[in-house]
């Protein structure tokens, strides 16, 4: 057994240890603002956070169509067909007069108080 494959075997086995000192055998706990899990999520999968931005997109533009597609399914041909043409004359009277605007956070109560005048009187 004296061969080479097992003087090369003694050779690499002598490369491969290790020893550590007192220096570097502690490892403290690392203060990081992410999460272990989530490093070792996107080194495992690196496109992950351009998927995300896609799916994000995707869904902004596919929901108002599955809204559609959803009052198609359930309500019947004329009862859609009504839909749609009053849809669309809300739609038109926003665009043209910018009337029964929906502006988030904004509900009825701020519509209906009253303006105060920027006037001062004397």
């Amino acid at each position: 057994m004296n061969g080479p494959s097992s003087l090369s075997l003694q050779s690499l086995s002598r490369s491969v240890d290790q020893s550590r000192t007192r220096a570097s055998y502690y490892q403290g706990p690392k203060k990081r603002f992410i999460p272990p899990f989530v490093r070792r999520f996107f080194l495992r999968y690196p496109t992950a956070p351009l998927w995300a931005v896609f799916g994000l997109c995707s869904s902004a533009m596919v929901f108002p169509t599955a809204h559609g597609f959803y009052k198609w399914s359930t309500l019947s041909k004329e009862q859609f067909y009504t839909y749609c043409q009053e849809r669309n004359a809300l739609s038109e009277e926003r665009q043209k007069f910018g009337s029964n605007l929906w502006f988030p956070f904004m509900g009825k109560k701020f519509d209906e108080r009253p303006v105060e005048s920027s006037t001062v009187s004397n």
